[in-house]
């Protein structure tokens, strides 16, 4: 990254991390619920700014569009779980279109193996959080 580019753009990167961070000490305090809400969105918010700014065709887009839903997400969970879910969901669904756009050319047989191990533990882990073994 040319250092122009990054002496330019470092206050987005900055300001992501002083705003993630101070949430969580924030967050109980008194502030206010629509203050706090932006301050929630902030952290995720900032890096959708850095994306936008520093990237350039299709894949920044779905990057930026990604971050931003991420943020508005995080901002919507506070008044609607369904919604700030719905646009969680849909920043995902653009996610998978960005990580497709980009797949390696081949896979190695360890990444296969991780895939797979994927697939069957996460729902496994799941179902035994969700339902204890009995004693």
């Amino acid at each position: 990254m040319p250092r122009r580019a990054l002496a330019e753009h470092r206050p987005y990167l900055l300001l992501s991390l002083l705003t993630g961070i101070s949430y969580y000490f924030a967050a109980d305090e008194a502030i206010g619920g629509l203050w706090l809400m932006l301050w929630k969105g902030l952290g995720v918010g900032f890096l959708a700014l850095y994306a936008a700014h520093r990237g350039r065709g299709r894949d920044s887009v779905l990057l930026t569009a990604v971050l931003a839903l991420g943020a508005l997400g995080d901002i919507v969970l506070e008044l609607s779980y369904l919604v700030g879910g719905a646009l969680f969901a849909l920043g995902h669904i653009i996610a998978i279109a960005l990580y497709l756009r980009n797949r390696r050319a081949r896979t190695s047989g360890s990444q296969r193996l991780a895939a797979i191990a994927l697939i069957v533990l996460i729902p496994a882990i799941g179902a035994l959080l969700t339902y204890p073994l009995p004693n």
